[in-house]
């Protein structure tokens, strides 16, 4: 400060005298500026060390401050009451309602309320947790409001975009909503429990205000989790005594049915110890009522003679060659007695059209031929049997079938089908002459 005093002395001296010869206005020279600049980085310096020693002077009294700061926050905390009537005023005092429409804090005074916020996007963590319990979330949220109506509701805090997003939410929902137009309150709610547009929660505060969780999605969940389940178990135990009581009342059937069964049982015993009792000449009779009765000689051989005729007309039909089959499909517009022999064939066959088509075309051994060789009478339906006795009453004699089938082109292979179907016929009448 000396040194500082002294150059600014001697700097006003020499520009005193020069200034009183020359009317005032003094010359300036290298020295003045250099003594100059000296005295401003001085001064400079001085009042950058008065600072730096306020700043460390301050920093003392700075670290025992925050030293007491850390060791009792919980000191400057929020007092409860505060915080409380902040939840509250947050929540503001008008609601929407798809039921009520508009309406005021009356409907949440007294109640506790399930926070619950919409989100963009996917549900995340939540809807995993959802998924893996089998309950929706909103589903959850109706179920506990359902259940706990006087003292329970919900006030859903939209993240939708627009007015028609926010609509359709609510057509979904019927508990209350922050109106769409309340951006603010919306705003300030998530802010308050530190939720962005993408998060999906549900946050429980007491009748008070207090905040009871902000995990109440996951609560929630659990609770309407554990409500179905147990609903299911109470459904199964009472199925179990309806199971129980009908098992008993079978119990008692069977008991009774057991007792009158016991007469039958002695008297069935007897029996059986009666005829192990008998010799084999005794069980004579029996066999002789048993045996099925002989056919009369003229049936029986009736019956093996169309039984011969039916195997002769099938061997018959498996000689035809592929160039017989074709020829008998070869005929554009077939006769009437080509026609005939078709419908009664394919009535037989139970194969439709009554045509040669699908049968003839192709190797013989997938033909016809083989088709009526390798076919079974007792497969004869209804339908077929009708029609092969219609056919043999209306072309069964010689001159009036086997003629007209020549004179339409038929050929071998038609002469064999027809002998086929009129032996199948002939069969067919005298197994049920036998029957009866």
């Amino acid at each position: 400060a000396g040194c500082v005093a002294a150059a600014g002395a001697a700097a006003a001296a020499s520009a005193a005298a020069p200034a009183a010869a020359e009317g005032g206005v003094p010359p300036l020279d290298l020295d003045d500026v250099a003594a100059w600049l000296v005295i401003n980085a001085m001064r400079t310096e001085a009042t950058q060390y008065d600072q730096l020693c306020a700043q460390n002077l301050a920093n003392v009294w700075r670290k025992n401050a925050w030293a007491k700061l850390t060791a009792g926050h919980g000191h400057f905390r929020v007092g409860q009451d505060a915080a409380q009537k902040f939840v509250v005023d947050s929540l503001g005092h008008a609601f929407i309602s798809a039921k009520l429409g508009n309406t005021g804090r009356g409907a949440i005074d007294g109640k506790v309320l399930a926070l619950f916020f919409g989100h963009r996007g996917t549900g995340g963590a939540i809807d995993e947790f959802a998924a893996a319990v089998g309950v929706a979330l909103p589903g959850a949220v109706r179920a506990a409001r359902e259940r706990f109506e006087a003292t329970f509701e919900a006030v859903f805090v939209t993240a939708a975009e627009n007015q028609s997003s926010f609509s359709q939410e609510m057509s979904e929902m019927p508990w209350l909503a922050v109106p769409f137009a309340h951006h603010a309150r919306r705003k300030l709610l998530r802010g308050t429990f530190g939720l962005g547009p993408e998060s999906h929660a549900v946050v429980l505060v007491d009748e008070e205000g207090q905040t009871i969780t902000r995990d109440g999605a996951r609560l929630m969940l659990l609770a309407a989790a554990w409500e179905a389940a147990d609903k299911h178990h109470e459904a199964r135990i009472k199925d179990g005594n309806h199971d129980m009581e009908v098992r008993d009342l079978e119990k008692k059937a069977l008991s009774r049915e057991r007792r009158k069964l016991q007469p039958l049982n002695r008297r069935l015993a007897r029996a059986r110890a009666a005829v192990a009792g008998l010799d084999a000449s005794a069980w004579t009779p029996v066999a002789a009522c048993c045996r099925p009765p002989e056919l009369p000689p003229a049936v029986r051989k009736a019956l093996d003679g169309a039984k011969g005729a039916y195997v002769k007309a099938g061997d018959r039909c498996r000689l035809l060659s592929a160039r017989d089959l074709e020829a008998l499909a070869a005929p554009q517009a077939p006769g009437p007695a080509h026609r005939a022999l078709a419908e009664a064939v394919c009535s037989a066959l139970a194969h439709r059209p009554a045509d040669w088509g699908g049968f003839s075309r192709g190797p013989a051994a997938s033909g016809l031929g083989a088709r009526l060789h390798r076919f079974d009478p007792a497969a004869l339906q209804g339908a077929g049997a009708r029609a092969l006795v219609k056919y043999a009453k209306a072309h069964g004699d010689e001159a009036g079938g086997g003629e007209a089938l020549m004179e339409e082109g038929g050929g071998p292979a038609a002469a064999a089908a027809r002998a086929w179907a009129l032996a199948l016929a002939a069969l067919q009448e005298a197994s049920a002459e036998a029957e009866a």
